[in-house]
């Protein structure tokens, strides 16, 4: 009998670790015997499992977390019919045709222009809204959902996988403090990827290549369980090995670029702490800076590893198609759900994509005065319509608002979006706050982001304006408190928490 896997103490979970590693070939003289191994040997992965459905609990505490980091950390969410309806309906398909009908996770359109999708902890899907640009039809689109899904079944959250929420990497640094660094620095980072693509990198766990594989077997067998085509699965792999080989392509080529400019700045060597060497003095900005190049240079070489596992992953689901699913893959493949749902959101799709021109604009280049006459015209296209008071679009409009320093309005694109958008992402918070506090008002500023950040689990960001703040508002004693606070939350970041001047 092979049993669901149990949610377990870290110290529980280090022995099984260990034990799971003896037992599935990693040494040459012990036969694997765990589900997944024995049904590379032949039979559906499915049918190696059982899942005990009373073991799925709901986790509502977690549930809201994770969607609080969703938006924190992208900016907005994608809230419209009939997309977010049509993606609804196909993962009901694939629940009530699944194992645990009843455990049904929570479905989140994050708005994110880069290709993507993940379950977190707690039992939240979060896909992005360009999956809609990106795929060509509802099976690639169910084996997405079921792919996540089966992350979710198959209780693949660690104990650091749950930590994760917490845990800050350097990149998750670099977006945090933008604002206090050179914008023409930053600016040459965010024009490696840009934020969306950040963004996706910095909220979901990173699963194993051993994970990933059984979520996508088990992915095919639920789709396939729900009456689609398997052939999608196959379809959407190569579609992302595509998609980042050509991130992957663009990220080597501006980095190397960067990394000349970097050596001639600040030197060669990577930087152990925020003192210049040279001069004695501490220079946290060009710290921070030469930090967030390293995380990138890593978050480049991570891209590269995962353009060659996609091509792997597709080859292994083919194979695994092609030997348990033979009958399934001549299913008929109907496409007018999909093309009905795209084409009815072609409005509301169109204004996104020009939110997204507008933004990586203003992220990657040096701007001219056509160029932004250019992207006037798609933010006011980004805000027409039915996305008239998205954070999405209304950040687009601020951003260019601030780059034609015409402040009254920028902060009237943040207030729309404040007072309609039912769920406003941190950015408008933030950006809000930013310009309360250039209007002379730090108390506002810093009020805002009190009463606010609850909302968004406290971001590093909130804690280092608000300790920055602190003394100029009367809050000299609350700036201890938070300067623990944010050192607590944030360990890997106790040196920002504690050097906000």
């Amino acid at each position: 009998m092979v049993w669901r896997p149990k949610r377990l103490r870290p110290a529980a979970a280090a022995g099984l670790l260990l034990f799971a590693l003896s037992a599935c070939g990693v040494t040459d003289d012990v036969v694997c015997l765990d589900s997944y191994c024995a049904s590379q040997e032949g039979g559906r992965y499915i049918d190696h499992l059982q899942f005990d459905a009373a073991s799925y609990k709901p986790e509502p505490t977690l549930r809201q977390e994770n969607v609080r980091s969703v938006r924190t950390v992208n900016k907005g969410l994608f809230q419209h019919d009939p997309l977010q309806s049509y993606a609804e309906a196909i993962l009901d398909r694939i629940v009530a045709a699944g194992p645990a009908s009843q455990a049904r996770p929570d479905l989140v359109i994050a708005a994110n222009n880069s290709l993507n999708a993940q379950c977190l902890p707690g039992g939240v899907i979060v896909i992005h809204h360009s999956l809609f640009k990106y795929l060509d039809n509802e099976e690639q689109f169910a084996f997405i959902l079921s792919h996540e899904y089966a992350h979710y079944l198959l209780d693949h959250f660690s104990f650091f996988d749950r930590l994760r929420p917490y845990a800050l990497t350097a990149a998750e640094l670099v977006v945090s403090l933008q604002s206090e660094g050179d914008n023409d620095d930053w600016r040459q980072l965010l024009k490696v990827y840009g934020s969306d693509i950040l963004a996706r990198d910095l909220l979901y766990p990173a699963w194993s290549r051993r994970k990933e594989d059984e979520a996508d077997r088990l992915g095919v067998d639920l789709m396939a369980r729900a009456g689609y085509n398997p052939a999608g699965a196959q379809e959407f792999l190569e579609i992302l090995s595509d998609y980042e080989a050509a991130v992957g392509r663009h990220a080597e080529v501006e980095l190397n670029k960067l990394e000349a400019e970097l050596a001639i700045k600040f030197g060669d060597e990577d930087p152990d702490s925020p003192v210049d060497q040279r001069t004695g003095k501490v220079d946290l900005s060009g710290f921070l800076f030469k930090k967030g190049y390293q995380a990138f240079r890593n978050m480049q070489q991570t891209f590269s590893a995962r353009h060659e596992e996609a091509a792997q992953r597709a080859a292994a689901v083919l194979a695994y198609v092609e030997r348990d699913y033979e009958d399934e893959s001549f299913r008929d493949r109907p496409t007018a759900g999909w093309t009905r749902a795209v084409t009815a959101s072609r409005t509301v799709l169109a204004s996104y994509d020009a939110a997204f021109d507008v933004i990586s604009a203003l992220e990657s280049e040096d701007v001219s005065p056509q160029d932004l006459t250019r992207l006037e015209s798609k933010a006011r296209q980004a805000v027409t319509g039915p996305t008239e008071s998205d954070s999405y679009t209304r950040l687009a409009f601020f951003e260019l608002r601030l780059k034609q320093r015409k402040f009254d309005l920028a902060e009237r694109n943040l207030d729309v979006a404040l007072e309609k958008d039912p769920q406003p992402s941190f950015q408008i918070i933030q950006g809000k706050a930013k310009i309360l506090e250039e209007q002379g008002d730090p108390k506002a500023a810093f009020d805002l982001l009190d009463q606010q950040s609850d909302q968004y689990d406290w971001p590093l960001s909130t804690y280092l304006t608000m300790i920055r703040l602190a003394p100029q508002v009367g809050q000299q004693n609350r700036r201890f408190d938070l300067v623990t606070s944010c050192a607590f939350k944030y360990p890997q970041s106790q040196f920002a928490c504690r050097s906000v001047k």
